[in-house]
C-alpha cells in the first residue's frame, strides 16, 4: 500500500448526535452520503475540528466550533491517521480543548497538529468553494495550501520581525520625546553664552583671578550636580531591586493551590511548587546582596557627598572674600554665577542630547535592517507563490489561469489609516482610499516624521485639513512604526477561460466560480482533501467531464472525502469507501458502509431517487 501521502484511517465519536459511530477509510477515495440532516457535513466538520485544521476567517472559525458544540455535546472525536512517513497517531479533542496527539498504543505524546507539520488535511465546507472564488484572502490561503510548511516558515520568520519592529518602536518613543524635550529646553543656551562673553574685565589688574574663582565656583557646581546623579542612580536602582525582592515568591503561592497539590497529579505539583519556591529563593538572595551592595555603595556617595559639600563651603567663603575685595566683581558676580549654572545645565542637557542622539540612531539603524529583512522575507514568499501559481497552470491551464501580484492589496493599509482617522471629522474612509491608493505605507510614514505637507498634497491630493490630521494621528511613534511594517499582501487572481476571453471570479456566475475554482482543489497533493458537496452549483454535464476524470487521476496520489448528494461523483468516480449515513431526527447512524456496489440500493434511494425514480427516467430518456 502507498503511505507516501498523509491519511485519514478512522475515526470514531462520543457523545452528541453521532454518538458511538464510526468507521474506516479507504485510502483513495470515500463519500458519504444520506438525506438532509443525517450528520453528513458534521462529520466532516468534527475532522477539520478535530485537527485544528479551521478556515482563517473568525466568522467562519465561529460558525464550525458553534456547529462542533451542538453537536458533540462535550463529547470527544478520536481520529486515527497515518503520516506520509507511515506513522500513525490517533489526534483525540474535546470541547474547548486543544488536540491531543496519542501513538497507536495509546500512549500521549508531546505533538500538536497546528500548523500541519505532523499531519495536514485540506477541508472546504459548503459553500466555501464559492467564498474562494468572491474573497482574495481566501484565494491567497488556497495557493498557500500548496506549500503549508514553507509559506508557514515565512510566516513565523515575519511575525518575529514584526515583533522586533514593535519593540524597536515602544523603545524610540519616550527617546524621541526626551529629545524634542530637551531641544525645547536648550534653546536659550546662545543668549547665555553671550550674556557671559560680557564679563571678564572685572577687577583690573586681578581680572585673571576673578575670572579663575568664577571658573572654580562653577566646577563646584558641575561636582554637585554630579554626586546628585550619582545618588539618584543609586538610590532609583535600589528602589527597583528592592520592589522585585519577594515578588517571585509571593506570586510563586499563588500558582500551584492546595487543591493541586493533594489530587490526582500531586507529585508533579510538589515539585512544581518547589522548584518556584526555590528559585524564588534564590533569586531573592542574589536580589538581598545586590540591595546590600547598593546601600553600601549609598552610604559611601554620602559620606563623599558631606566632605565635598564641607569644601565647597569653604571654597565658597573664601570666593566671597575675594568678590569682596572687588566691588566692580562683586557687584556682578551674583549674576555671573547664575548665568553659569545656567550654562552647567545646558552642559548637561548637551552631552544627554548627544547620547540620546546615539541611542536614537542606532534604534533607527536596527529598524532599518529590520525592515530590509521584512521586505526580504515577502520577496521571497512571493516567489515562492508565482511559483506556485506556474505550478497551477501548467495542470489546469488554458482553461483556468492563476496570476499573483505582490503588493497587490492594500487593504490592511487602508484600513489602518482608516482607524486613526476615525473620530476626526475628515471622512476616515474615502480619505484613507485616497491615501492607500497613491501613496506607499512606508514613503507615508516618512512624509509624516519629516512634517512633508507638499508631498501629501501632490501625490495623495490631501487638502490641508486632511494632512493635518494625518500628521496628529500618526504623531505617536508606536502607531507610526505599525503605518511603516503595515503589509500590502500579495493579490492572487483566478480567471475563467471563457469562450477565448479570461473572466476574474468575482465576475462570474455562481456556476462559473465553482468551475474556476474546483479543478485547482482537485490537484495532486500529498495531503487528504475533504469536500462538502463539490457538485454544488455545478452542472452534471461538467461534473461528469471534468469532476470525475479529475477525481479518478487524483484519486491515485491523494486521499479524498466528499459529502455529496450526486451520484455522478460515487460511482462514476468509483469511490471505494461509501459511507450511508441516517437520522431519526435525535441521532444519526452510520446504515451501512462499503463500495459501490455493496452501497448501490442506499446510491439509488438517496442520490437517484429511488429505483422507481431511476427506471422512468432511464425508460424515458431510451424512448427518445
Amino acid at each position: 500500500m502507498n503511505h507516501s501521502r498523509h491519511q485519514l484511517i478512522h475515526i470514531a465519536i462520543v457523545g452528541g448526535f453521532l454518538d458511538g459511530q464510526s468507521f474506516d477509510f479507504a485510502t483513495p477515495m470515500n463519500c458519504l452520503i444520506g438525506a438532509r440532516g443525517t450528520g453528513k457535513t458534521t462529520v466532516l466538520e468534527f475532522i477539520r475540528w478535530a485537527m485544528d485544521a479551521l478556515p482563517s476567517d473568525p466568522a467562519e472559525r465561529r460558525r464550525i466550533e458553534d456547529l462542533v458544540s451542538q453537536n458533540l455535546k462535550g463529547g470527544r472525536v478520536d481520529l486515527t491517521v497515518r503520516t506520509k512517513d507511515d506513522l500513525t497517531y490517533v489526534v483525540s479533542r474535546s470541547p474547548d480543548e486543544d488536540p491531543i496527539v496519542k501513538t497507536a498504543e495509546g500512549k500521549v505524546t508531546d505533538l500538536s497538529v497546528s500548523g500541519g507539520g505532523m499531519f495536514r488535511i485540506s477541508v472546504f465546507s459548503q459553500n466555501e468553494v464559492e467564498q474562494i472564488a468572491d474573497r482574495t484572502p481566501s484565494q491567497l490561503d488556497l495557493l498557500d495550501l500548496f506549500e503549508p510548511e514553507r509559506i508557514g516558515e515565512f510566516g513565523r520568520q515575519m511575525e518575529t520581525a514584526r515583533h522586533q519592529l514593535d519593540l524597536n518602536a515602544s523603545h524610540m518613543k519616550p527617546l524621541r520625546e526626551r529629545l524634542a524635550q530637551l531641544s525645547e529646553e536648550m534653546k536659550g543656551g546662545d543668549a547665555v553664552e553671550e550674556r557671559l562673553r560680557t564679563f571678564g574685565s572685572e577687577g583690573g589688574d586681578s581680572a585673571d583671578t576673578i575670572n579663575q574663582a568664577h571658573a572654580l565656583k562653577a566646577l563646584r557646581d558641575r561636582e554637585a550636580r554630579a554626586l546628585k546623579s550619582a545618588k539618584d542612580l543609586v538610590g532609583e536602582t535600589g528602589k527597583g531591586v528592592k520592589a522585585m525582592v519577594g515578588s517571585m515568591a509571593a506570586r510563586s503561592h499563588r500558582v500551584v493551590t492546595d487543591e493541586m497539590r493533594q489530587g490526582p497529579n500531586s507529585g508533579p505539583m510538589d515539585e512544581l511548587a518547589s522548584e518556584l519556591i526555590d528559585a524564588a529563593n534564590a533569586i531573592d538572595r542574589h536580589l538581598n546582596a545586590a540591595l546590600g551592595r547598593l546601600n553600601d555603595s549609598w552610604q559611601r556617595l554620602s559620606t563623599i557627598d558631606g566632605q565635598v559639600a564641607q569644601t565647597h563651603r569653604e571654597q565658597e567663603v573664601a570666593f566671597q572674600q575675594l568678590m569682596g575685595s572687588h566691588k566692580e566683581a562683586q557687584e556682578k558676580a551674583s549674576e555671573r554665577s547664575r548665568l553659569e549654572k545656567l550654562r552647567n545645565e545646558l552642559q548637561a542637557k548637551t552631552a544627554e542630547l548627544t547620547e540620546v542622539q546615539a541611542q536614537v540612531k542606532a534604534l533607527e539603524d536596527e529598524r532599518l535592517r529590520a525592515m530590509d529583512h521584512l521586505s526580504e522575507l515577502r520577496d521571497q514568499r512571493f516567489g515562492l507563490r508565482k511559483a506556485i501559481a506556474k505550478r497551477i497552470n501548467d495542470q489546469v491551464g488554458p482553461a483556468i489561469r492563476v496570476m499573483v501580484a505582490q503588493h497587490g492589496d492594500n487593504e490592511r493599509y487602508r484600513e489602518l489609516v482608516e482607524s486613526a482617522l476615525r473620530g476626526t471629522g475628515c471622512q476616515p474612509g474615502p480619505t484613507a482610499k485616497k491615501v492607500a491608493n497613491s501613496i506607499a505605507p512606508q514613503r507615508l510614514a516618512a512624509c509624516i516624521r519629516d512634517k512633508d505637507r507638499t508631498t501629501l498634497r501632490t501625490t495623495a491630493s490631501l487638502n490641508d485639513s486632511q494632512i493635518s490630521r494625518l500628521m496628529d494621528q500618526f504623531s505617536d511613534e508606536e502607531r507610526l512604526g505599525a503605518l511603516e511594517a503595515v503589509e500590502l499582501a500579495d493579490r492572487p487572481t483566478i480567471e475563467l477561460n471563457d469562450k477565448g476571453s479570461y473572466k476574474e471570479t468575482t465576475h462570474l456566475s455562481t456556476g462559473q466560480k465553482c468551475t474556476a475554482v474546483l479543478p485547482i482543489l482537485l490537484i495532486n497533493s500529498d495531503s487528504p482533501l475533504l469536500i462538502d458537496q463539490p457538485e454544488d452549483n455545478l452542472d452534471n454535464r461538467f461534473v461528469f467531464e471534468h469532476i470525475v476524470h479529475s477525481i479518478r487521476k487524483v484519486k491515485l496520489v491523494r486521499q479524498l472525502v466528499f459529502v455529496t448528494h450526486n451520484p455522478n461523483i460515487p460511482v462514476l468516480g468509483e469511490s471505494e469507501r461509501v459511507v450511508v449515513l441516517d437520522s431519526d431526527g435525535v441521532a444519526a447512524r452510520v446504515s451501512n458502509v462499503g463500495s459501490v456496489d455493496q452501497c448501490k440500493a442506499d446510491i439509488v434511494t438517496l442520490l437517484e431517487g429511488g429505483e422507481d425514480a431511476f427506471s422512468r427516467r432511464a425508460q424515458r430518456y431510451a424512448a427518445r
